[in-house]
């Protein structure tokens, strides 16, 4: 009771200075982001904003002063993704703890991914992605529209070499990042599509580039691009980023693979699968090129075939029966007899079968399947 009576009872205020005394002095506190989406947004006439940023677990309040808010080279309203920075102070009059914040900037990753939904959405609606052409099997040119400059092109060549190395590549050069790297993207696609139309026909296009994040990937993500390859006459294989990453190309094109060097892996055959089909054309013709002495030595061939399968069986068949009457003669053997717990009893050398044939005092020998002992009849 006596620490109770000397413990400090603070006024409400008291309490409300000490925990903005606390908060404030944290540096973690300070100079702080945070993610999350505008509501309760008020521009006073002074020109601060007065507003909050929530996310699906909570809300917090926010002042924006006007010295800070000029700055801003967008106007915030209800609903924007933003990142928020700036220090967590505490208002002592409502006892409230709210965040100044010195910048705001759009999040550019809500927002992205917003346009990627909406794109992927409506794409869909008009059935852009039931495009399912079949990939040439055995081509002979493959078209790239990748960086000229990028892994993910030397990936291509390198695992196109090793498979199948007498296809022919052709390069169609493209900027995989950027302003301008959609159109760029298109254009390529273009070209070998126009070459689609000439005597050197172009069999399948990979398009390519290495990972990186939304924004680096977002060329990929275009309109532009999803309809050229869409209206493309020319199977597409898609070979955008890494195994996590999807992109609206990954959709639209004839075919999804998760990296450049295993969409070059789907566009090329192995070596020796085009040998195989070579050796089956090679088998076919000599079928048909065949001769009348040649069908009869076959048939020959066959019937000996038959006559030594017969024999073989026949021999197998004797052989099965020899190893059963082992089998037979084996279980009648003393020695199995014994090893499955059997014993024989003996007197004088002779195998004692009843016991009338033995009488008090004689000794007699027991074997067992390991050793043996005597013992005295009383």
């Amino acid at each position: 009771m006596s620490g109770e009576k000397n413990r400090k009872i603070f006024s409400v205020l008291e309490l409300t200075l000490t925990i903005k005394q606390i908060l404030e002095r944290d540096h973690d506190l300070q100079n702080i982001s945070a993610r999350g989406e505008i509501s309760n947004l008020t521009k006073h006439s002074s020109g601060h904003y007065y507003f909050s940023i929530k996310d699906k677990g909570s809300q917090l309040t926010c002042i924006m002063f006007r010295y800070k808010a000029s700055n801003l080279n967008f106007e915030p309203k209800h609903g924007d993704q933003v990142i928020v920075t700036g220090d967590v102070n505490v208002y002592e009059q409502r006892g409230n703890y709210q965040l100044l914040v010195n910048c705001m900037k759009k999040d550019g990753l809500g927002e992205l991914h917003k346009r990627f939904l909406e794109l992927k959405e409506k794409l869909e609606k008009e059935g852009v992605f039931k495009k399912n052409n079949p990939i040439p099997k055995f081509p002979k040119i493959i078209g790239v529209v990748s960086s000229p400059t990028g892994a993910a092109l030397q990936d291509i060549l390198d695992t196109i070499k090793r498979r199948f190395p007498c296809v022919k590549v052709i390069i169609s050069p493209a900027l995989v990042q950027g302003e301008s790297s959609a159109p760029s993207i298109v254009n390529a696609i273009s070209i070998l599509n126009k070459i689609n139309d000439t005597k050197e026909k172009v069999d399948t296009i990979i398009v390519a580039r290495g990972g990186g994040s939304l924004e680096d990937l977002w060329s990929f993500n275009e309109e532009i691009v999803a309809r050229e390859i869409y209206n493309c006459k020319i199977p597409i294989i898609s070979g955008v980023g890494h195994e996590t990453d999807f992109t609206i190309t990954d959709f639209v094109a004839d075919l999804r693979a998760p990296t450049p060097s295993i969409a070059a892996e789907l566009a090329a055959p192995l070596k020796y699968d085009y040998l195989e089909l070579l050796r089956n054309h090679h088998k076919s013709i000599a079928r048909l090129l065949e001769n009348p002495i040649v069908r009869k030595t076959q048939s020959l061939d066959e019937f000996h075939n038959r006559i030594m399968f017969n024999v073989k069986f026949l021999i197998q068949n004797k052989k099965e029966q020899i190893n059963l009457l082992l089998q037979k003669l084996k279980s009648l053997d003393v020695n199995s007899t014994l090893k499955r717990g059997f014993s024989i009893t003996m007197l004088n050398d002779h195998v004692i079968k009843s016991t009338s044939e033995i009488k008090e005092k004689d000794i007699i020998k027991t074997i067992l399947s390991e050793g043996e002992f005597l013992s005295e009849i009383k």
